[in-house]
């Protein structure tokens, strides 16, 4: 069954869309996640040690492996949405 998700959440994150941060809808759930580069960075580094994370960096990290590896039914799971040079006003 599909997540409703309101379009008002979408619009909001877009406006917020940063160089430096990218944002991904769970579809199983309907929540929007912001993740940095910098926790890509950590996700992709063979050294990163979870537990030694501050708590609060830990599970982006842990999302952004499971959304960099695109297995264990992350694939298609998250929606990666437009980042701002993915928007072309003009076009829109």
């Amino acid at each position: 069954m599909a997540v409703k998700v309101k379009l008002a959440d979408i619009v909001d994150v877009l406006e917020q869309a940063t160089g430096e941060a990218r944002f991904y809808l769970d579809r199983e759930t309907g929540q929007i996640h912001l993740l940095t580069d910098e926790m890509f960075q950590l996700a992709e580094d063979q050294d990163t040690v979870l537990e030694e994370l501050p708590e609060w960096e830990r599970e982006p990290v842990k999302l952004a492996r499971l959304i960099g590896e695109r297995e264990g039914g992350a694939k298609g799971r998250y929606l990666a949405l437009p980042s701002q040079f993915d928007i072309h006003e003009w076009a829109i």
